[in-house]
């Protein structure tokens, strides 16, 4: 059984008790049906007096999210309020086990409770066809038992006042794509970095209000919050190709920001927004102002200084919400001053003028004094708490609430000291793709919620317990995949599955290799050893065929470039099927997709000033070599490849490798397998290593 994130308090008799049907009664009993089916197990609704799980609401528990489970001759399952009972409910499905016509669960008392308040997911919108798809990852978050979702909105969803917005986003959507070097090349091809084009928003087109409902009631079943990102002020691009009148540079191509001292500016936000609110009826909202990179440019807004610009912004957009009695939530960047621990002045400092390679000028004015012209209630999204150790501290001093936006609690450095500083409410992991399963995948993100969602659980992390959190983010993976559900992959069109090795821990590699695969997995090996091989002697049926590989000399991979790569380059291999009747199969290995690099540890490192960041304002010299307030994977494609693959770890005298096994199921199982192939592409960089292939 896996329990995660990692209860506070368990115990276990150590004997078991048997269900014969999973009937369920009480508060919450709809949420336990949909969460039972998204694991696999039948449960229904029953009477008290036959129901063999009962739930109760008990406001006795006072903490966050408190929930007790109760297994002995019944089993009960308490929470402080219907959301501690939704994350109670995950905890009991975790233990519940097919056992012949029935079920099995061990006695055992657990009581738990949530250590931040606040643990959140920023969302994309899904494309209308991927709603069902995304309801399938909500599920998954609130099993990693987050209760929030920052759901971006921008021009993804149908306005019935201003069809227009929707008319303009699609057309931008799809320009951005056609452009040279696709949405990154459209970025850079003005003289300010357009950070983020978010083109895959909705698909490229927007939800109906009912695809949105529907959603958004899904999200409430989980008993999760739902907090919108209507963007404004930047990353405005669904406003401004509308009416480019309101634009602060009407004259570009793509205007992305809209012009604060015009009134129509407001008048097309705040109508847009309204039918935002009225279809999700939040309890709060985020603003954006993320990444502003033009102010005070127009002629209305000569003469202002930036930071009267950013607070008269703020402040009006506050107004409009708090009329209605919704809370306002934004990215802070832009009201911090601080130097980072590179020595370099950052976060809504002044940017002088300045000419880049091609020529164009650019300038930003100072807006970070607009902090203390602002509603103190407003609760700051700071992401640039990766530039600097104390972000937290300075917003606290200026009396806010903060939440680390862009969270990524498997790099955060002194996560224990910072997560106790008193204005610190929790944090938001951002996917920034599509909400898919191989594009959340791909991207390494359900590691990296798994990490995170028991880093913001529990209260216990330190730094010192960094890699045994990373294998416990791995150990969750195969549940995560099987909660997905099947995959089907570009290139072969075949479906391929992820086999679970069991053990899936540290192994030392001895003069003959011990591996055990579930079910007894008959293998071909290239050797005793550790050794690799090119063909595969198979002379049987096979339903299905698993390859156990890894790949030598994978790509540098730098932050967030990775969500731009071409997947060419990374499909180093493919595998030749040959069958008796002489056809020939090929399954091509895409990378990280099918397989992880062999010299991989899910271990990290802390760098000085050298690392990297992408963040177009920082990019003046270091002058400063402090430590790093992130921590660095020292694998970068790991997070990615033991979602879609189940890994096993050695020790070798060469040093620490992984090895990675990837299931295929043969479409031709009444044919006889002669043997595979293992073929490397010759322009490929990466070279696939394989040591054996079994068969099922």
């Amino acid at each position: 059984m896996i329990l995660y994130p990692r209860p506070r308090e368990i115990y276990f008799s150590g004997d078991s008790m048997s269900l014969a049907a999973l009937t369920v009664e009480g508060p919450c009993t709809e949420l336990f049906i949909a969460a039972a089916r998204s694991l696999s197990l039948p449960a229904t609704s029953a009477p008290h007096e036959d129901a063999g799980i009962l739930l109760y609401v008990d406001t006795w528990l006072s903490k966050q999210e408190e929930y007790v489970l109760n297994v002995d001759e019944v089993v009960s399952l308490r929470g402080g309020s219907e959301e501690a009972l939704a994350r109670g409910i995950w905890t009991l499905l975790s233990l519940i086990k097919k056992s012949g016509d029935g079920y099995e669960l061990p006695r055992c008392c657990i009581r738990d409770h949530a250590y931040m308040p606040i643990r959140g997911v920023h969302l994309y919108l899904p494309p209308s066809d991927g709603i069902d798809e995304c309801m399938r990852f909500l599920n998954v978050l609130a099993r990693l038992k987050y209760n929030t979702v920052f759901l971006e909105i921008g021009g993804g969803m149908q306005y019935d006042t201003h069809p227009e917005v929707n008319h303009a986003w699609t057309k931008f959507c799809r320009e951005a794509h056609a452009h040279t070097g696709g949405p990154q090349g459209l970025q850079a091809s003005e003289a300010y970095w357009k950070d983020s084009t978010h083109v895959e928003l909705a698909g490229g087109s927007y939800l109906t209000k009912p695809e949105l409902k529907k959603l958004c009631d899904h999200i409430r079943l989980l008993r999760m919050e739902i907090i919108p990102e209507i963007q404004a002020l930047s990353h405005a691009y669904y406003l401004t190709l509308a009416d480019r009148s309101i634009a602060e540079r009407p004259y570009e191509r793509w205007p992305d920001s809209y012009c604060p001292s015009n009134d129509a500016s407001y008048k097309l936000y705040e109508e847009c927004a309204q039918e935002v609110l009225d279809v999700i009826k939040p309890q709060r909202v985020s603003i954006g102002h993320d990444e502003v990179r033009v102010l005070g440019e127009c002629p209305r807004c000569k003469g202002k200084s930036g930071h009267e610009l950013l607070a008269s912004d703020i402040n009006r957009l506050y107004d409009f919400y708090h009329a209605q009695n919704i809370g306002v939530m934004m990215w802070g960047e832009k009201l911090q001053n601080f130097e980072s621990f590179k020595g370099i002045p950052t976060g809504g400092v002044e940017i002088p003028e300045r000419i880049d390679r091609y020529g164009r000028r650019y300038s930003m004015p100072a807006t970070h004094e607009a902090i203390d012209h602002i509603p103190k209630d407003i609760v700051m999204l700071d992401w640039y708490y990766k530039y600097a150790s104390d972000t937290e501290v300075q917003f606290g001093q200026k009396g806010f609430k903060e939440i680390f936006g862009n969270f990524a609690g498997s790099t955060i450095a002194d996560w224990a000291i910072r997560s106790r500083s008193g204005n610190v409410l929790g944090g938001e992991v951002s996917t920034w793709c599509v909400p898919s399963e191989h594009e959340v995948g791909y991207n390494g993100w359900f590691y990296e919620l798994a990490f995170s969602a028991e880093v913001l659980w529990r209260a216990d992390f330190s730094d010192a317990m960094r890699n045994d959190f990373a294998m416990r983010a791995e150990s969750a993976q195969p549940e995560l995949r099987a909660m997905m559900g099947e995959r089907k992959f570009d290139g072969s069109r075949m479906s391929l599955r992820s086999l679970s090795l069991a053990p899936s821990a540290y192994a030392t590699v001895r003069p003959e290799l011990h591996i055990s695969l579930q079910g007894d997995l008959p293998m071909i090996f290239a050797d005793n050893g550790l050794g690799t091989a090119d063909t595969f002697g198979i002379d049987t049926l096979a339903d299905r065929l698993v390859f156990f590989h890894a790949a030598e000399n994978p790509p540098e991979r730098r932050i967030y470039t990775w969500f731009f790569l071409d997947p060419a380059p990374m499909r180093p291999a493919s595998y030749a099927v040959d069958y008796t009747d002489g056809l020939t199969l090929r399954i091509p290995v895409g990378f990280p997709e099918m397989t992880g690099a062999y010299r991989s540890s899910p271990t990290y490192m802390r760098p000085g000033s050298e690392v990297e960041f992408a963040d177009i304002d920082d990019d003046r010299e270091a002058v400063a070599n402090k430590p790093s307030p992130v921590y660095v994977p020292t694998d970068p494609y790991r997070a990615a490849a033991v979602y879609f693959c189940d890994t096993a770890h050695f020790e070798t005298p060469e040093g620490y490798v992984s090895v990675y096994a990837y299931e295929w199921t043969n479409p031709r199982p009444d044919v006889p397998v002669m043997r595979v192939r293992l073929i490397n592409e010759e322009k490929s960089t990466i070279t696939l290593k394989c040591f054996g292939v079994g068969v099922v």
